[in-house]
């Protein structure tokens, strides 16, 4: 993960472009930042520490989707019209978060663009890096969701099966 420096960030830098819309909080190990189902209405950026982003699926199972480290933004589906977190968010060990609003968070990205930049950049960094994506469609491939020889075909009843973790069929293989 890229730290803030890397990017450009500083706690100066948010106090200046956040002012009320910013809050900083220290979080314990294991502490919730923000829970699945729940109003997405902030977006928060790591300063110290680790968090865990988990999804539940509608049979109550847990899945670990991210582990990010310091320096990193997280909960910024927000920002993009998501009413609801899709995942929950807790502290891996003592954490310092910045919590930026919702609304400040987006006037800051409309209103400079070189700051907007930087926050595209960052998302394109950890959210859908080649070598990331290339990690999971390998996965989905041996797991018989997906097959590619230059075109995708996609197993919807594996993934649908997967999603609602219900007991899946034994796939043979060929």
């Amino acid at each position: 993960m890229a730290s803030k420096r890397a990017l450009g960030f500083s706690s100066t830098v948010f106090r200046k472009k956040f002012r009320a819309g910013m809050t900083v909080r220290n979080y314990r190990d294991n502490e919730v930042v923000f829970s699945q189902g729940y109003a997405a209405d902030a977006v928060f950026y790591i300063q110290s520490g680790t968090v865990k982003l988990t999804v539940e699926s509608t049979r109550r199972k847990n899945a670990i989707v991210a582990v990010l480290l310091r320096g990193s933004f997280f909960g910024e589906g927000c920002v993009g019209g998501q009413s609801l977190r899709i995942s929950t968010a807790r502290s891996i060990g003592p954490s310092n978060i910045t919590r930026l609003q919702k609304e400040s968070t987006a006037r800051t990205l409309k209103r400079d663009p070189q700051f907007a930049g930087l926050f595209v950049a960052w998302a394109e960094m950890v959210g859908t890096t080649r070598a990331r994506v290339s990690k999971f469609m390998n996965a989905f491939k041996k797991k018989g969701f997906v097959r590619y020889n230059g075109s995708l075909q996609i197993n919807s009843g594996l993934i649908i099966a997967f999603l609602h973790s219900r007991p899946m069929s034994v796939v043979t293989k060929r």
